[in-house]
């Protein structure tokens, strides 16, 4: 069994919401977004784990704590079972920046739009490596061809606008790449090209997995893409794990209520395969101010007395399958 690369213990980030001179002088009470709200969860060595769910659920947010793009509220982040990143200041950080990397989910904004592609490549080289020109150049034509992105002298000296979305997507994923890292934050990084493009990006991962032994954590709100690249899944809603266990079995048999509406909800490509839809009762609630008890009650089909009034365990239900649902909870039973 592979050793744990990251353990993340009690996760926490909550961003204060701004303040009016009105709520000042009425010393009305801060407000937060809970963003991220308490969630435990472990990442193995070498594995692509997909973190998914709706829109607004802190999936991003927890792929940007983890590398600590964000300072967390409370909570441990250890890394390789030695380093608690959550407690480091930015100076003790520095060391780690080559090894956590993040390929961001728009192409078109994380570019300089007045560099070139060689030079786009260049930078990271240039900051975090200590390679020469000659040795630059040679990382940056071995990493192009790696993201197909050939004939390399094609497209070296070109900007971002005479790209596609898809080789701009390619590009991003190269810098990401292109100084070996050992762990890699993927942030929905199919969700701005076409479905064509689709499994290419997804096929310079899993490669990147195979051949570099990069870990992956792999954010996406498509869960046809992650059943296809992920080793493991865990569902995240409103700042919270609902549900982690190996793809398949998640997608195939899931527990939680929630993992069951988004799955109800994802397209069979068999029409005579009939699927039982589950609607779920209005939009997701705002993370500022978030439902007592179990906070998917309000939308949840089965809902209980005891899940409006208290919040549910995380209960493992077998080998590496956890819930955190009332229906699974010993009360209940």
């Amino acid at each position: 069994m592979p050793e744990p690369i990251f353990k993340v213990e009690n996760l926490v980030k909550w961003f204060p919401v701004k303040r009016t001179i009105m709520d000042i002088l009425k010393r009305r009470e801060k407000l937060y977004v809970r963003a991220v709200d308490g969630v435990s969860f472990d990442i193995k060595k070498g594995e692509i784990f997909a973190l998914v769910g709706e829109s607004g659920s802190g999936k991003t947010t927890t792929g940007k704590l983890l590398i600590r793009l964000e300072t967390p509220t409370s909570g441990r982040i250890i890394y390789k079972n030695q380093w608690n990143l959550a407690a480091m200041t930015e100076t003790e950080l520095k060391p780690f920046r080559r090894e956590l990397q993040i390929v961001w989910q728009d192409p078109y904004g994380a570019l300089n739009p007045k560099m070139t592609v060689k030079e786009i490549l260049e930078e990271p080289l240039l900051f975090l490596t200590d390679l020469d020109g000659e040795q630059r150049l040679e990382k940056i034509i071995e990493i192009m061809r790696e993201v197909n992105l050939v004939p390399v002298e094609e497209f070296l000296h070109k900007y971002p606008l005479e790209l596609s979305g898809g080789q701009r997507q390619r590009v991003v994923t190269a810098k990401a790449l292109i100084v070996d890292p050992n762990f890699l934050v993927a942030d929905e990084p199919v969700s701005m090209v076409d479905v064509s493009m689709r499994a290419a990006i997804l096929g310079i991962l899993e490669r990147a997995r195979r051949k570099r032994g990069v870990t992956i954590l792999y954010i996406t709100h498509d869960l046809a893409t992650a059943g296809y690249i992920a080793d493991r899944i865990a569902v995240m809603y409103l700042g919270k794990i609902f549900e982690i266990g190996p793809a398949k079995r998640v997608l195939l048999e899931p527990l939680n209520p929630y993992s069951k509406a988004l799955i109800s909800a994802t397209p069979v490509p068999d029409p005579t395969v009939k699927r039982e839809r589950i609607i779920l009762k209005g939009e997701i609630p705002s993370p500022i101010f978030i439902p007592s008890g179990c906070r998917f009650w309000p939308r949840c089909p089965w809902a209980m007395d005891i899940c409006r009034k208290k919040e549910p365990p995380m209960v493992q239900v077998e080998k590496d399958r956890w819930v955190y649902c009332w229906l699974f909870g010993e009360e209940a039973r």
